[in-house]
């Protein structure tokens, strides 16, 4: 991967702040028709129960969250948007050593749709399905 498609965790609240109001607007964008707002993603990142990565330009970025139970633990993908050329093939890698680095034994992301199966070759999916009660 080449740095220009590295992706850099903002983890401290000075960096977070600036880095907030350039994502904001499109993570806006993602919560329609979602149970959340921006505001409980700006409050997990705050308490540090979700993290924020960026690309240095800020036109890429993921919101993560390591989910545990008592069994394993999950690397869950919660929110990806990219304005740049780099697919998310691109960050794959990345992704994976991330997940790696926390103890996480799968990426898992929270999506109903097959984007991510289409944007990274070889990925293997297993769609389940949840029905509202």
């Amino acid at each position: 991967m080449s740095e220009a498609q590295a992706l850099f965790r903002v983890s401290e609240p000075a960096d977070l702040r600036p880095a907030w109001i350039d994502v904001r607007d499109r993570v806006e964008a993602l919560s329609a028709d979602q149970p959340w707002i921006p505001e409980d993603v700006f409050h997990e990142l705050l308490m540090g129960t979700a993290h924020l990565w960026t690309t240095p330009d800020r036109e890429g970025f993921v919101v993560l969250q390591v989910l545990a139970s008592p069994y394993e633990k999950d690397l869950h993908v919660w929110l990806a948007h990219n304005r740049t050329d780099a697919s998310a093939a691109e960050y794959w890698e990345q992704l994976k050593e991330i997940a790696r680095e926390n103890g996480c034994t799968r990426l898992v992301f929270g999506s109903a749709r097959i984007a991510f199966k289409r944007a990274i070759p070889g990925l293997q999916v297993r769609h389940e399905f949840f029905e509202k009660l």
